[in-house]
């Protein structure tokens, strides 16, 4: 693995655990987590290694735009299978709270970036919708 691997096996453990969530793991969702593993110089064996020992702890974003882009990935895994769960509503939701982001539109900003049914949102969209 790369140099920050700590970092890149935090990232995939959590969308891992994103994809598990609704107690389904699609060939879509392993598509796309294998994707992301891929695009930060893990192999797909090097995944399969991890997944199956993933011993380490889970970290979460702590600048703006990591967290933007965490939201993202979390759509986009949401998206994958073509609906959204509550668990994946709740989980979403829970990720929205602890990253800070604004409260008083909260509910409309959610429906607007869970509802939108694209399976690849853009930083620069959730951006958009953020700050409509």
């Amino acid at each position: 693995m790369i140099d920050n691997s700590s970092d890149i096996k935090s990232q995939l453990l959590r969308l891992y655990r994103i994809a598990l969530v609704d107690d389904e793991f699609s060939q879509l969702e392993w598509e796309l987590l294998s994707s992301f593993a891929n695009s930060r110089g893990v192999s797909d064996t090097e995944l399969n290694d991890f997944l199956v020992n993933p011993v380490g702890k889970i970290t979460y974003p702590q600048s703006e735009s990591d967290k933007l882009e965490y939201l993202c990935e979390l759509v986009n895994m949401i998206w994958i299978d073509g609906k959204v769960t509550d668990e994946e509503r709740e989980l979403f939701e829970k990720f929205y709270d602890n990253f800070g982001l604004p409260y008083d539109q909260k509910s409309l900003i959610i429906e607007e970036i869970l509802h939108k049914k694209n399976k690849d949102l853009s930083y620069e969209e959730l951006i958009d919708i953020l700050l409509f």
